[in-house]
C-alpha cells in the first residue's frame, strides 16, 4: 500500500536505456491481416481501435500476470526495446476475440518505439508526508493499517450479506408472479445487452443467440425478483421503514460513487417520481438485509 501511494505521485523521466517493468513507452504500431491494414476490416467502434493502427500511444510495461489495455503481443514485445527501435510480432486472435469473424486469424504488428520513460518514486520525506496528510512515516503506516482493516471488514460484511441472501433464496420456495418476472427478465436482458455492446458485441450476435440470452436473463431475473420479494415481506413483518435520513445517506453515496453533485442528483429525482420510488425500494431492501445480517451468527 505504501508503494502504491508512492506510485500515485511518481514522476516519469525520459531515458535512453531499454524499457523495463513499470516503464512507460511511447510507441506506434500497425496491425495487418494478410498484408491489409487490420483497421480497414474492423468495425468503426471505439473498442476495435486498439487492434488496428495506433500512433504515438502510451503503454506501461506491467508484470505478466497483470491486465493491460493494449494488444498482448505488442505489450509483451516492449521490454528490452529502446527509443528508435522497431520490431515485428505476430498475434493469433483467440477464440474469445470480440469479433467472431477474425478468431484464429494471425495479425502482424509493426512496432516502433518513440520514447521510454522510467518511473521515479518520490522519497518519503517531509514534503511527501505533507502531501498525503501524514505527520510522520509511522502516522502514515497507521493510517494505511486502518484503511486495510476497514477494507477487510467491508469485504467480510459483503460476504456475509451474500451468504444470507443465498440461504434465504435456497430455503424458500414460492411461485413468482408472472407479470413481475417478465418485467424483470426484460430489464435484465436489456442490461446484459447494453453491457456487452459497450465491450464491442454486435446486435447481430444477440439475434443469433437469442435463446441463450433469454435463458441467462431469466436465471438472473428469477433470483433477483425472489430476493426482492423475500426481503419486502420481511420488511413488512418487521415494520422496517425508509426514513428521511436513509434517503439522504443513499443520495450522498450515489453522489460520491458517480461523482455527481447532490443538488443535480436531487433535481433529477424530482423530475421522475418513478426514480424516487425505485431508490426508496432499493434502500428498503438494503436496510432489511442489514437488519437480517445483524440477527445472524457466524459459525466456523
Amino acid at each position: 500500500m505504501l508503494q502504491n501511494i508512492r506510485r500515485q505521485s511518481a514522476d516519469y523521466k525520459e531515458v535512453e536505456a531499454p524499457a523495463k517493468e513499470s516503464d512507460y513507452v511511447k510507441l506506434s504500431y500497425t496491425g495487418k491481416l494478410e498484408g491489409q491494414p487490420f483497421e480497414e476490416l474492423l468495425p468503426d467502434e471505439p473498442a476495435a481501435k486498439k487492434w488496428g493502427t495506433q500512433t504515438n500511444t502510451w503503454e506501461q510495461i506491467v508484470p505478466a500476470d497483470k491486465e493491460h489495455y493494449g494488444v498482448p503481443a505488442v505489450v509483451e514485445a516492449l521490454p528490452g526495446m529502446s527509443k528508435g527501435e522497431t520490431k515485428t510480432v505476430e498475434y493469433v486472435l483467440p477464440d474469445t476475440f470480440t469479433y467472431e469473424d477474425f478468431r484464429g486469424k494471425t495479425i502482424v504488428y509493426e512496432i516502433e518505439v518513440h520514447e521510454v520513460r522510467e518511473q521515479v518514486l518520490p522519497e518519503i520525506n517531509e514534503e511527501f508526508l505533507k502531501g498525503v496528510q501524514a505527520e510522520s512515516l509511522e502516522d502514515l503506516k497507521a493510517k494505511i493499517l486502518d484503511s486495510l482493516e476497514a477494507r477487510k471488514l467491508s469485504a467480510q460484511a459483503t460476504e456475509k450479506r451474500k451468504q444470507v441472501l443465498d440461504f434465504l433464496v435456497s430455503s424458500t420456495e414460492f411461485e413468482l408472479p408472472a407479470s413481475m418476472l417478465e418485467a424483470e427478465i426484460a430489464r435484465t436482458e436489456s442490461n446484459i445487452m447494453q453491457q456487452n455492446m459497450q465491450r464491442g458485441v454486435k446486435m447481430q450476435d444477440f439475434e443469433e443467440n437469442r435463446e441463450a440470452l433469454y435463458a441467462q436473463a431469466t436465471n438472473i431475473a428469477s433470483r433477483e425478483l425472489k430476493q426482492q420479494l423475500i426481503l419486502a415481506r420481511i420488511a413488512e413483518v418487521e415494520k422496517i421503514k425508509v426514513e428521511e435520513n436513509d434517503m439522504s445517506n443513499a443520495i450522498m453515496a450515489i453522489s460520491q460513487q458517480h461523482r455527481v453533485s447532490v443538488e443535480d442528483l436531487v433535481k433529477d429525482l424530482r423530475k421522475d417520481r418513478s426514480k424516487v420510488m425505485d431508490l426508496q425500494r432499493q434502500v428498503l431492501l438494503s436496510k432489511t438485509l442489514d437488519f437480517i445480517v445483524q440477527q445472524t451468527t457466524v459459525s466456523a
